[in-house]
């Protein structure tokens, strides 16, 4: 992202060497590999196929991680149990705010292969598609997000700092960052205008009328 907004001589090794006199970063650095990305349909808009997962946190409570599978755009909110009374009202309140979707994937683990969650999906007009716990490959992006922001806490917590808004600086950043797969950033995609974050804005990010050529 840094690279994106500003420019200075030697600007990659000094991002280089931050990083490694970092030690939130170097506590927070995963040591294990990345799973292969596996294909699927592609969705043709923003907000029409959704993934959700849970990240559970050492203090007992856990993260809704709820994908779009279009624009990338990642919407993340604390819960204190996984049962159908507590998520589904996380899932009103995340419709109210963007609107339903037309599937969503998740595992086939609880509460997704309840009878209150398929009652719900159901009601509320939303195909729900079910992968094998067996291949978390087929939920590579939101697998992805999770180990990244539970690093995020994991340093936040290391550098003793409020791990929620960290986390909420990360999802600003992560949101209005390009992402690798379409070049543009989640939330400039999903809203269809450039979503400021603290750094200065290029002059050709300003132009909203390209944000949907992908």
């Amino acid at each position: 992202m840094l690279r994106e907004k500003v420019w200075f001589k030697n600007l990659h090794t000094a991002v280089e060497q931050a990083v490694k006199n970092c030690f939130a970063c170097q506590v927070a650095t995963p040591t294990t590999t990345r799973e292969p990305l596996q294909m699927s349909d592609l969705p043709q808009k923003p907000w029409s196929k959704l993934s959700a997962d849970f990240g559970h946190l050492l203090d007992g409570t856990y993260l809704l991680v709820v994908t779009d599978e279009y624009s990338r755009y990642v919407v993340v909110d604390t819960i204190k149990s996984t049962s159908a009374r507590a998520v589904i009202p996380k899932f009103d309140k995340i419709f109210a705010e963007f609107g339903t979707t037309a599937q969503l994937k998740t595992d086939n683990g609880l509460p997704f292969n309840g009878i209150d969650i398929k009652t719900y999906l159901e009601h509320m007009g939303i195909k729900h598609r079910k992968i094998t716990p067996r291949l978390p490959q087929a939920n590579a992006e939101t697998e992805r997000f999770m180990r990244t922001i539970k690093n995020t806490i994991k340093a936040a917590q290391a550098e003793h700092k409020n791990w929620k808004q960290e986390m909420f600086k990360f999802l600003l950043a992560h949101r209005t960052t390009k992402h690798s797969n379409t070049d543009l950033a989640p939330a400039n995609i999903l809203f269809n205008r450039v979503v400021k974050n603290k750094l200065p804005a290029a002059p050709m990010q300003t132009n909203p009328n390209n944000l949907h050529q992908m």
